[in-house]
């Protein structure tokens, strides 16, 4: 004949079967809330914004002074010089500006610590009056700009 154990003899209260290591049930809710809803609240930010086209530096080095028309830079480049200036024997200064800012950073709830690097260049072209390319400068300050996070650094 089988024993029959009633359960009405160990009455269990609600919750009881959460006890782990002696710890009372709220100390393991709390526990586990702090595990599943702190990597929810933090995060990492990366982002990347380029100014003008990405691949200006390459796009100006097929600029051949003494050959390249002003209609031929224009396509080069791809779009219109940000300002154009006027000299006072009919030749043309283009300009544009292009570069990149990289922000990175760790992202809390109470506290973030971000950090934003940015280089801009500038493109000169000189037009003569025949609409030819006459000399161009070129700046590289944006150029392997690197990725920092960490807003503290000493050497800024």
């Amino acid at each position: 004949m089988k024993k029959v154990i009633s359960l009405a003899r160990y009455p269990r209260r609600c919750g009881d079967s959460l006890r782990v290591i002696g710890l009372p049930n709220r100390a393991v809710g709390v526990i586990f809330l702090v595990a599943v809803a702190g990597p929810c609240l933090t995060g990492c930010t990366f982002i990347r914004h380029d100014i003008n086209a990405v691949d200006f530096h390459e796009r100006t080095t097929h600029v051949e002074v003494g050959k390249t028309t002003s209609d031929e830079l224009r396509t080069m480049i791809g779009s219109p010089p940000q300002s154009i200036l006027f000299t006072d024997d009919d030749e043309s200064v283009w300009i544009y500006s292009f570069g990149q800012a990289k922000t990175a950073g760790l992202t809390l709830i109470v506290f973030n610590a971000v950090k934003t690097n940015m280089g801009l260049d500038g493109a000169l072209f000189l037009i003569d009056k025949d609409g030819i390319v006459k000399r161009q400068i070129v700046s590289n300050n944006s150029q392997d700009l690197p990725w920092e996070w960490w807003p503290f650094d000493e050497d800024d």
